[in-house]
């Protein structure tokens, strides 16, 4: 695949997640943030076993084992999104249960520092809820940091204008990136 190429179907997929980021109902965004975490661990275990038949073998704590042995993402990464997970499971099977922001809190206070000064910035400056502000984190921290990281370094480098303007992303903005 062309780098153009790439780097296009990279922005649709974050278009889309832009996109289902403005819902304002908790459990939506906790369900396909949950999604999307899943998403980029599919994609980073291809890009790292290329002859892997298909990831649809493994499921979600499977995939997050492999790219914690692998050492994609540190101890308190694997804690916060293991944790995302069995609260989704519980989510998922259980009519009754709902998102808790303790829980919530709970998952941010696992995650690396650099991570949670970003989520509380965004909570700040935008007065988004803390799960929104959740998988905001935990997706520009997979996806920048790991699964695209000369893309990473290029909008670290660069003016976040190249993303407004090449790809008419109007959500995006410095905040956005915390390397």
């Amino acid at each position: 695949m062309e780098m153009k190429e790439e780097i296009d179907k990279h922005f649709d997929f974050m278009r889309e997640f832009f996109s289902d980021m403005e819902n304002q109902e908790p459990l939506y965004i906790f369900i396909k943030g949950h999604l999307y975490l899943e998403s980029i661990m599919s994609k980073m275990l291809v890009d790292f076993f290329p002859n892997t038949p298909k990831m649809n073998i493994f499921n979600f704590s499977q995939k997050l084992e492999l790219i914690r042995s692998i050492g994609f993402i540190e101890l308190e990464t694997y804690q916060a999104i293991s944790k995302v997970n069995r609260l989704r499971n519980k989510l998922a099977h259980d009519l009754k249960m709902d998102l808790d922001e303790g829980v919530i809190e709970d998952i941010i206070d696992l995650l690396p520092q650099n991570v949670k000064k970003y989520i509380f910035q965004r909570i700040k400056e935008t007065s988004e809820t803390k799960v929104k502000s959740l998988f905001w984190g935990l997706f520009n921290y997979l996806l920048f940091n790991l699964e695209y990281p000369h893309l990473s370094f290029y909008l670290k480098d660069k003016s976040v204008n190249f993303l407004k303007d090449t790809y008419n992303i109007d959500k995006c903005n410095k905040q956005d990136n915390f390397l």
